[in-house]
């Protein structure tokens, strides 16, 4: 699916992050602190933007940690959240703050 996604400064991961057996592609801005999850479902493509699901603001940081799958938010340079997608659901889930 990524070869179908081009970004400008953006970096690319592939990981099937709900464990349905399909993997998503995780599209990372390197300039405009945006994050995109895109899947095929049904022949279509579905897409998210992680800052906006997750209600994070312009000056909140927003990152992907591809080792570990989880998406970050570092509201206010004090509160840190890390979020999963969720297991055979497309939502993301509080793992940790």
């Amino acid at each position: 699916m990524a070869n179908y996604l081009m970004f400008q400064n953006a970096t690319m991961y592939e990981r099937d992050l709900n464990g349905d057996g399909l993997e998503e592609v995780i599209a990372v801005s390197n300039t405009g602190g945006q994050i995109y999850i895109f899947k095929e479902h049904e022949e279509q493509l579905d897409w998210i933007s992680v800052r906006e699901a997750l209600g994070a603001g312009e000056q909140d940081k927003v990152s992907y940690e591809e080792a570990s799958g989880m998406f970050t938010v570092l509201k206010h340079d004090t509160d840190l959240r890390k979020y999963r997608y969720g297991e055979k659901a497309d939502e993301l889930v509080l793992a940790e703050s």
